[in-house]
């Protein structure tokens, strides 16, 4: 009687256990899903600001070609500047697929066992991180066009 009632207490403890890893994997879960919202939030904005700058770029290309100006380092940083455009858009599209991804994943979660649980959360934390410093590195790159940008104006003006 008392291997049965040892027995038993083993398999209660057992059980509650898993059910609190499982409460916790859960947690993380929908952490990682109010992140993933952020980051389509994120991803939006960057998208706005992206096109901007390619607007911006876009008149000054034409004022420089409309006015002849043939200044060699300015061609050479309007040719940089569409090669970093079409580098972003490409890391945008892989963004976008990556958070569509993870939308996908809100629905069954909780039937999951607790390895494909813990492997789905890796796989998001992994994703996450990869955007967010994907993200950064747009980031310092626009900053760095806006700064060229103003310099172009300036040679621009100057050559009027």
């Amino acid at each position: 009687m008392r291997y049965f009632i040892l027995i038993l207490s083993v398999i209660a403890f057992g059980l509650t256990s898993c059910g609190d890893e499982t409460k916790t994997l859960i947690e993380k879960h929908d952490q990682l899903l109010k992140e993933n919202d952020s980051l389509r939030q994120v991803n939006t904005q960057f998208q706005r600001t992206h096109q901007q700058m390619k607007d911006t770029h876009a008149q000054m290309k034409k004022q420089v070609e409309s006015k002849e100006i043939t200044n060699p380092d300015l061609s050479e940083k309007l040719a940089q500047h569409e090669v970093l455009f079409k580098k972003h858009e490409a890391i945008m599209v892989g963004h976008e697929a990556n958070i569509e991804a993870h939308e996908s994943l809100r629905e069954g979660f909780s039937e999951l066992s607790l390895t494909e649980m813990e492997a789905q959360i890796a796989e998001m934390q992994e994703g996450h991180n990869k955007l967010m410093a994907e993200h950064e590195s747009m980031r310092k790159e626009h900053e760095q066009m806006e700064k060229d940008h103003s310099m172009m104006l300036e040679q621009i003006i100057a050559q009027e």
